[in-house]
């Protein structure tokens, strides 16, 4: 839902960047996975802030990584790059927050199930731009987990609130997709 409005704001920067600095889309991908994946262990070490720092640093290379991708009419690194998301973020609950406190564990299961049929769902019905719009996306995810590690001691309500919005989200495009397939 925010994906969209966010990337009518950095959209065009980052395509300007991606033209200047000539990027090659996947290694910028790499990149952007790299810091995301750091991020983990450090929120598991109860480092809530650094670790944040880390899951915000990767997003402007992951969009110039994008941008380069486009560029480049490069559908293999979008690919590659939307996969590099979905582990990042359904890491996040297990490796970030589980392991740091094995008491949210239910918590973290809840999410990641909801983060995975989200992803199920987008790629379910995806067209030939790439997943399937709307729903909940990375700037939905990236508030979500911002909020938990600025405040980690409400992490099950975030897991729960963002769990549930996935899950409605998910319903909702798989209906939409159903009734937009549906022979006449």
């Amino acid at each position: 839902m925010l994906d969209a409005l966010l990337h009518k704001w950095t959209g065009p920067v980052a395509s300007a960047a991606a033209r200047r600095l000539a990027w090659n889309p996947l290694a910028a991908a790499f990149a952007a996975f790299a810091l995301g994946l750091a991020a983990l262990p450090v929120i598991g070490m109860h480092y809530y802030l650094p670790g944040l720092a880390l899951l915000v640093l990767s997003r402007p290379l992951a969009g110039l990584a994008a941008a380069a991708a486009r560029r480049c009419n490069d559908s293999h690194a979008l690919v590659v790059m939307s996969v590099f998301d979905a582990v990042v973020f359904a890491g996040m609950p297990f490796f970030g927050f589980a392991l740091g406190d094995p008491a949210r564990a239910l918590a973290c299961v809840f999410l990641t199930f909801a983060l995975a049929v989200n992803i199920a769902s987008a790629f379910a019905f995806a067209t030939g731009d790439g997943p399937a719009r709307g729903g909940i996306w990375n700037t939905e995810i990236i508030i979500a987990i911002a909020f938990a590690c600025v405040f980690p001691e409400h992490f099950a309500i975030v897991a729960y609130v963002l769990g549930v919005l996935c899950f409605v989200a998910s319903g909702a495009r798989v209906a939409a997709g159903i009734a937009e397939r549906k022979p006449s």
